[in-house]
């Protein structure tokens, strides 16, 4: 394995410019035709739930009653501040129905019933849109949301979703910004803890941006699995897949960057100390990460989907970052 790796490294560093290319071209083309991971996080638990739960087995009996669970059901709350809803509300929430009924999936939008206060009144709009599909719900929920805007309302009425889609896609979408939140803080304390470690500024930035293109460009594979039906994404896929790869690729990037930084202060040209470096740590990587890996896909043997579909994401990440690092050309570090 060491002439593999000693081969490894001097072919990284003879071809170092041409494989940073790779990898940055690599990235913006995944980032901009994949699906970001973010717009494919699942957060329905129920859709992590095997066909025998007894709350799957229930909504399939109450199909006669509230209609095939493959139909996006989207309830429309429309409250008054005044004392009761008035004439020209009733109007208003007429021509709400008349908009919903041109949503491109729609089949059909009704009137529910009125509070008995008379302040409040609650229509249903249904559409052939799966609500398990997250990109096609947060696209409905848009569809809806835009016929409501083409509707003239009263100063004193105002219109709200509800329901299991409307709140889907808002959790989407607080996930994603949880998720970004997060990324970013990951980012900086890191960078602060290698500035610490280090004293000095390409040092940190050499061992964190390929596991900050490592991320995007892996996020973007398992966006495109979910897209294609593959896997679930779940919130705690994408979490756990931005501290692990950022945990691991600054793990294996601090490997590299000790022992081309030993070499150099030895004296060693930066070119040999590179190729030594793949040399001796290469092989500890790839034998940690394929650890990693394999402990990972033993999650496929989960009953419950919600971990059985955190393995291949996770083990796929770690193998990207794997990657990486065995083609990881190291400019001079002092």
């Amino acid at each position: 394995m060491s002439r593999f790796f000693d081969a490894l490294g001097r072919a990284v560093v003879r071809l170092r410019w041409l494989v940073v290319a790779i990898w940055i071209v690599g990235t913006v083309i995944s980032v901009r035709a994949l699906p970001t991971l973010a717009s494919e996080v699942n957060n329905n638990n129920s859709t992590f739930l095997p066909a025998s739960a007894p709350s799957n087995q229930a909504a399939d009996l109450a199909q006669p009653l509230i209609g095939s669970v493959d139909h996006s059901n989207i309830p429309i709350v429309a409250v008054t501040s005044a004392p009761a809803l008035t004439a020209e509300d009733s109007v208003a929430l007429t021509r709400i129905l008349t908009s919903l009924k041109q949503v491109p999936t729609a089949l059909s939008a009704h009137f529910l019933g009125q509070s008995p206060d008379g302040r409040a009144a609650q229509l249903l709009f249904t559409s052939s849109t799966t609500p398990f599909d997250q990109g096609k719900a947060s696209t409905l929920i848009d569809h809806v949301n835009s016929a409501l805007a083409r509707v003239s309302l009263p100063s004193d009425l105002q219109v709200h979703l509800a329901g299991q889609v409307a709140t889907g896609v808002a959790n989407q979408k607080q996930s994603a910004k949880q998720g970004s939140q997060i990324q970013l803080a990951s980012i900086i304390f890191i960078i602060i803890l290698l500035l610490i470690i280090f004293r000095s500024v390409l040092a940190p930035l050499v061992t964190l941006l390929p596991a900050a293109l490592v991320l995007a460009i892996s996020s973007s594979f398992i966006g495109a699995l979910a897209s294609a039906g593959v896997i679930k994404i779940s919130f705690f896929t994408q979490i756990l897949l931005i501290v692990l790869i950022l945990g691991a690729g600054t793990d294996y990037g601090l490997f590299l960057v000790f022992r081309v930084r030993e070499q150099l202060l030895a004296g060693s040209d930066p070119k040999d100390a590179v190729a030594y470096a793949v040399r001796r740590v290469g092989e500890s990587i790839s034998a940690s990460a394929a650890t990693v890996i394999v402990a990972l896909l033993t999650l496929l043997a989960a009953s419950f989907n919600l971990y059985h579909d955190l393995g291949l994401p996770l083990a796929l990440g770690i193998a990207v970052m794997l990657l990486s690092k065995r083609q990881q050309p190291l400019p001079e570090i002092a």
